[in-house]
């Protein structure tokens, strides 16, 4: 079966407590294989659902943390060559963030919408954003053009992958009908 592998980030932060003052990032990186061999958009969606909730209860989330954190502490020269080993075992690097549910406002003026691109380092060459606002679920893609060839294929792709999960019937969670309004983005190239 054809996989890549994704880089998840994976927040460790507890969801029901307030965010602390002292802002910062406290995540780890945890290796995510997408079955992009896999028939059938539902058959990949159940089977990536199920490799991360296995990850969630596993504790790659913390001993990756602990690792980046250590990291974090190396001089430059060795931060820079395991950061490039790290990110080499990676293709792209995907993230999945909750946003609010009612409008913000900036300088008195409801912000309509968001734009959402996540970093990549070493020598990832994709970037998969995830963001909800206001109902609306905001997929960002951005690739580099020296690693990724057409991009514009990948979006066609994505675009035709999320019509075809929004055509599935609601189950019991409602997921389906949750993903009726999705915007994708890609920065300007």
């Amino acid at each position: 079966m054809a996989e890549i592998q994704a880089m998840v980030p994976f927040n460790l932060r507890p969801l029901d407590k307030p965010v602390p003052r002292e802002l910062g990032n406290k995540f780890g990186l945890v290796m995510l294989p997408l079955p992009v061999g896999t028939s059938g958009s539902y058959r990949r969606l159940v089977e990536v659902h199920n490799r991360m909730h296995e990850i969630k209860t596993s504790r790659d989330g913390a001993v990756s943390y602990g690792f980046l954190s250590a990291l974090g502490m190396a001089p430059e020269s060795i931060e820079r060559r395991l950061v490039d080993l790290f990110s080499s075992k990676g293709t792209a690097v995907m993230t999945n963030v909750p946003g609010p549910a009612e409008p913000v406002y900036l300088a008195g003026t409801p912000v309509r919408s968001a734009l959402v691109w996540v970093p990549t380092s070493g020598r990832i060459g994709m970037s998969v954003s995830i963001f909800s606002y206001r109902g609306e679920v905001i997929v960002g893609l951005m690739v580099d053009a020296a690693l990724v060839p057409e991009p514009a294929k990948i979006l066609v792709e994505m675009e035709r992958e999320v019509g075809r999960l929004g055509r599935l019937p609601a189950t019991h969670t409602g997921s389906a009908s949750h993903a009726r309004r999705v915007k994708l983005s890609a920065p300007a190239t």
